[in-house]
């Protein structure tokens, strides 16, 4: 197998639903900057990560923040059961949650090369569900240990996923017009 092959898109949540969420999340008043991950702690620095973040969870008092998370966390988890059986990962374990959040990228938003397992944040397996196609720019790239880039064509519904360590560098390179909403999700 190559490293590429750990990386894989599903397509399982239907396009009707997904405009349903847009709904909410452009309607809704909780985003805030996204932070970083750094020895430090958790800081933001807009020089790194330039986007706006809402956070998905089951215990929220909203109950549309709640139903959206339980939704999103079960397509997640049926999209994770193929990934192990397609890359022959058997000894993939995890718990059956994920830490969830909602991007919103607007124009010259981004986000520079990182891993998503960070270092408070020891994560498995990332992945991301592509709400919106309304837009130009913000692609994702991923960093071979080459240095070779190459980007991911992702369309509305896709999920991408891989795995969030340090073999796997990506970034999201800047929205030019329009507004990007993406579902992000880690295994923990």
């Amino acid at each position: 197998m190559e490293i590429t092959d750990f990386i894989k898109t599903y397509n399982v949540i239907d396009k009707k639903i997904i405009l349903k969420f847009l709904l909410y999340a452009k309607n809704s008043k909780e985003f805030q900057n996204a932070p970083i991950e750094t020895p430090d702690g958790t800081v933001i620095n807009n020089d790194i990560r330039d986007v706006e973040s809402l956070h998905l969870t089951d215990n929220h008092l909203s109950l549309t923040n709640v139903h959206w998370y339980n939704y999103f966390n079960f397509n997640f988890l049926q999209c994770l059961e193929k990934y192990k059986i397609e890359t022959n990962s058997e000894y993939l374990h995890y718990e059956k949650y994920f830490e969830m959040n909602v991007l919103k990228y607007t124009k010259n938003n981004f986000y520079t090369w990182h891993t998503d397992h960070g270092f408070k944040t020891p994560r498995t397996i990332s992945c991301i569900l592509f709400c919106n196609e309304d837009y130009k720019g913000g692609e994702i790239c991923f960093k071979l240990p080459n240095q070779n880039e190459f980007s991911m064509n992702c369309k509305l519904g896709d999920i991408l996923m891989w795995p969030s360590n340090f073999i796997y560098p990506h970034c999201v390179k800047p929205i030019i017009d329009g507004e990007r909403i993406t579902v992000v999700g880690w295994v923990v």
